[in-house]
């Protein structure tokens, strides 16, 4: 069943990103969130398909070195997906103090997303499968999604509650979206960080 939804995984990326750079080609590298968004799309196909080599290793030589792989694209992947988040959330003319602070905060994430992968071992359950071997530090990578993701959801309710005549109901709906893809990302998280503890 788990290699039936890594190929459907796979499938429905890699479409999406097909679909959205054949949409946006020209003008994906102009602005900043379609290229974090696309990025995220590329990193999800892969590491779907990472983890769908995965199945079917048997040996511990090429367990680790796909484990690598695909736990490389899950965090590249999370990074663009927060990016994109805080790019949306916030103002982008505006450089704030606290944007440089969040930023800062991913920077750390990333840093700590690499040390995570560096601690990455294979565990084979019946399966070839991620096993952190160092504990503390699966700790703060889900520290810090768990505080950029209540920044995120903070912020967007306080965005959801802006209102300006004319464009109210536009930005309305694109609060929602994001926060409903906020809330997807803290689901993410969840999910895949359940099997660490």
């Amino acid at each position: 069943m788990l290699i039936f939804r890594s190929g459907i995984l796979l499938t429905a990326a890699s479409g999406a990103l097909l679909i959205y750079i054949n949409g946006h080609g020209g003008t994906i590298l102009q602005d900043g969130r379609r290229l974090v968004l696309a990025l995220f799309l590329f990193f999800s196909a892969l590491w779907a398909l990472a983890d769908f080599v995965n199945l079917m290793i048997n040996s511990s030589v090429a367990c680790q070195s796909v484990l690598v792989f695909s736990s490389a694209s899950d965090q590249l992947a999370r990074v663009t997906l927060e990016q994109f988040l805080l790019w949306s959330v916030g103002n982008a003319s505006k450089v704030t103090a606290e944007r440089l602070i969040t930023q800062g905060i991913l920077a750390v994430r990333l840093v700590a997303g690499g040390v995570l992968v560096g601690f990455t071992r294979p565990d084979f359950a019946p399966v070839c499968v991620a096993q952190t071997s160092l504990f503390p530090v699966s700790i703060v990578v889900l520290a810090l999604d768990a505080l950029l993701i209540g920044v995120l959801i903070i912020r967007g309710l306080g965005k959801s509650r802006e209102t300006q005549p004319g464009i109210a109901s536009m930005r309305k709906e694109r609060s929602k979206a994001l926060m409903f893809t906020a809330i997807g990302l803290l689901l993410w998280t969840a999910v895949s960080r359940r099997k660490e503890f």
